[in-house]
């Protein structure tokens, strides 16, 4: 569905078939989400031991200042992570998977 500006400014939900087309949520109220349980410390990781590579799975770590930038990998996964200053630019990496 391509929608244009003046379009969606003056749209009324209430009359939109995809919306009507929603089954409603059972028990009509929405699910609050819980805030993810991190763990106290996190160890530091560094390009010579955490390099991006296929099938890779990393957890509990803090990416801090590293240049992750030009690396190609299938099935990177991260888990319980912290990002600070790292740069993944020209990065290509497929079936990457970001966990809490």
């Amino acid at each position: 569905m391509v929608v244009d500006l003046v379009t969606f400014v003056g749209w009324s939900g209430a009359n939109s078939p995809e919306l009507q087309a929603c089954p409603p949520v059972p028990g009509g109220r929405a699910v609050q989400p819980h805030p993810p349980r991190i763990r106290g410390t996190l160890g530091s990781a560094t390009v010579n031991e955490h390099d991006l590579e296929p099938d890779t799975s990393f957890e509990a770590l803090v990416f801090a200042d590293l240049d992750l930038a030009g690396r190609r990998a299938v099935a990177v996964e991260f888990e319980e992570y912290q990002f600070r200053a790292a740069r993944f630019a020209s990065s290509q990496l497929d079936r990457l998977r970001l966990t809490d």
